[in-house]
């Protein structure tokens, strides 16, 4: 049983668990560049990030988790030769910070997600 008795976003659990993590999942898409009727196997939520980047006509980084779902695209955006790929450290470059951040502001990002567990 799941404890969702408020609209607060951080209070003490008065029992059990608040949510749940599944590693299965629905992945629907739908566009142009989308071929229908595909059924994906063995796709993961970290290829979403870079399937995403890929539709929207921006680079993949190359060391990103997860790949391009070329499988639930059309030919013309399917094909690997059109994926382009950046390495940012080869060029000495580090990878921006999301919009409006600084160091600053992206340190306390990374402890609030190391205190949740999430980074190592």
């Amino acid at each position: 049983e799941y404890e969702f008795g408020s609209n607060r976003i951080i209070e003490p659990m008065e029992r059990g668990i608040s949510g749940t993590h599944r590693m299965n999942g629905v992945l629907l898409l739908h566009g142009k560049p989308v071929r229908p009727g595909v059924q994906i196997e063995d796709a993961s939520l970290c290829d979403l990030a870079p399937t995403i980047l890929h539709l929207m006509g921006e680079p993949v980084l190359s060391d990103m988790d997860g790949r391009v779902l070329t499988e639930a695209l059309m030919p013309r955006h399917a094909d690997l030769s059109c994926i382009r790929y950046v390495d940012l450290e080869q060029n000495g470059q580090k990878p921006p910070l999301g919009p409006g951040l600084d160091t600053e502001a992206e340190a306390i990002i990374v402890e609030r997600l190391r205190n949740l567990g999430y980074v190592g």
